[in-house]
């Protein structure tokens, strides 16, 4: 068990040191590299990248559209441009594979 040193400081503030603090920071520098040396790396496949940014890219089209689905309520007639518009984002993954290259349609 540690034991502690008390210690006041000159402002009244009451200090506990710890005596082995050198030796236990030691050991802590000391795991550390041991867990950098054995090189404990996550690899995330290419296909695994193109996937997830292909969920993302129809994550986002798919809020593209919810903004707009007002506009095709019964008692709303949709313009062409509207529906052109919601029809670009419905087929956008077929143009893309990826949130960051995308081009989106331009909002009518």
């Amino acid at each position: 068990m540690n034991s502690f040193i008390e210690r006041t400081r000159e402002d009244g503030t009451i200090e506990y040191l710890n005596p082995n603090h050198d030796e236990l920071y030691a050991i802590a520098e000391a795991a550390k590299v041991e867990a950098a040396n054995h090189n404990d790396q996550i690899t995330i496949s290419a296909e695994e990248i193109a996937a997830t940014e292909l969920r993302i890219l129809r994550k986002l089209r798919d809020e593209k559209i919810a903004e707009t689905d007002w506009w095709a309520n019964s008692d709303i007639t949709m313009s062409e441009e509207q529906r052109a518009y919601r029809q670009a984002l419905r087929d956008i993954t077929e143009t893309y594979n990826s949130y960051l290259t995308v081009v989106w349609p331009t909002k009518p």
